[in-house]
């Protein structure tokens, strides 16, 4: 049992480390170029972050308005 935990618990922490690399490198690359670029460029790409912020609550909220 502990080791099959133990082993869980590696590949969960692997994975994460990964998503946590790949989800910092695609910020620093908006963040570049959307203060690169400026202008309307700025505007869309920040309105682009700004609704992937609010997708994933969305679920939640509507879970939690209707009961």
């Amino acid at each position: 049992m502990l080791s099959q935990l133990l082993t869980g618990i590696r590949l969960t922490l692997e994975l994460g480390l990964f998503v946590g690399v790949i989800a910092t490198v695609l910020a620093v690359v908006i963040g570049v170029a959307s203060a690169y670029l400026g202008g309307i460029w700025d505007e869309l790409l920040q309105l682009l972050t700004n609704v992937f912020l609010v997708i994933p609550a969305l679920p939640l909220l509507v879970i939690l308005l209707a009961t």
